[in-house]
């Protein structure tokens, strides 16, 4: 398989799992990820990690990062200072078939978030000393993950949205952007679906992805990110339709990756710095 040159053409993150993007300009990578990304979630009062599939809602929780790191939550209008300082005793949390240790965040911010998705639910933070594998089936050993479904980091590429919007206007259908895909790593000036063939992903500067696994979706990309609101059955009908993948059975767009960076270590990307493909994907 040829090398595939190109550029990040965008950085993002979710503080809060489900929440809405946070453009970047330049981002820190973690060995869990983008640094800010889905370290907090809302939960039910038995743990339960909530996303958009239940409580489309949550798309319209915006926040920032403060120049300490601190996070800023705006809810329907009203901003709160998150003090991470200001936790009550640990709580497990589970996210999907994992249990992680979780620091509930006290203050009003509970109250505005119970108030978005009417229902009991409490903000919290993945405790530093928490530990969340990813699959080891596929994923390299010892790589970890912190809200996020089940990888650290989700790449996708310009020209595959382009070639379905394309397939989408062809059927009377409204085109989508790609915050319906809720990724990392945005990718550009590279050919349609060249992340499905490559299996690393190597930034300028040394950082290097691996690309463990396409990402299957489901009906958040139906979600309208700006309103909340589920909308229609668009992109996620026409993903089943024409990316449905051979072996996982399920509509998928986007490659879920692992950096190749032990603990305590970072690298930074920067959008607009050289990216390339590399690698024959595995099967």
């Amino acid at each position: 398989m040829v090398d595939v040159q190109g550029r990040i053409a965008g950085l993002f993150v979710y503080p809060i799992k489900g929440c809405a993007a946070v453009p970047l300009a330049s981002a820190a990578l973690e060995a869990k990820g983008l640094a800010h990304d889905r370290r907090y979630a809302v939960v039910t009062p038995s743990g339960r990690v909530l996303t958009q599939r239940e409580h489309p809602a949550l798309a319209r929780i915006h926040c920032s990062i403060g120049a300490e790191g601190g996070l800023r939550v705006q809810i329907e209008g009203v901003r709160f200072d998150v003090d991470e300082a200001g936790v009550a005793a640990p709580l497990t949390a589970r996210v999907w078939g994992d249990e992680v240790l979780a620091l509930p965040v006290e203050g009003p911010v509970g109250e505005a978030l119970a108030d978005l998705v009417g229902a009991p639910v409490k903000l919290v933070r993945f405790a530093p000393e928490a530990r969340r594998a990813c699959d080891p089936t596929v994923a390299p050993l010892g790589a970890e993950t912190a809200f996020a479904d089940g990888f650290p980091v989700l790449v996708t590429n310009e020209s595959s949205l382009v070639v379905l919007d394309e397939w989408l206007l062809e059927r009377g259908a409204e085109p989508v952007g790609m915050d319906r895909f809720r990724p990392n790593v945005v990718l550009a000036d590279m050919p349609a679906w060249a992340e499905d063939d490559h299996d690393r992903l190597v930034v300028a500067g040394g950082a290097m992805l691996d690309l463990v696994k396409p990402c299957d979706r489901c009906i958040v990309t139906t979600i309208d990110q700006e309103t909340g609101e589920p909308h229609g059955d668009q992109p996620l009908a026409m993903l089943r339709q024409m990316r449905l993948h051979p072996i996982l059975r399920k509509p998928v767009f986007g490659q879920n990756a692992v950096p190749r960076l032990a603990p305590g270590e970072t690298a930074v990307l920067t959008v607009g710095a050289r990216a390339e493909l590399v690698g024959s994907a595995r099967t």
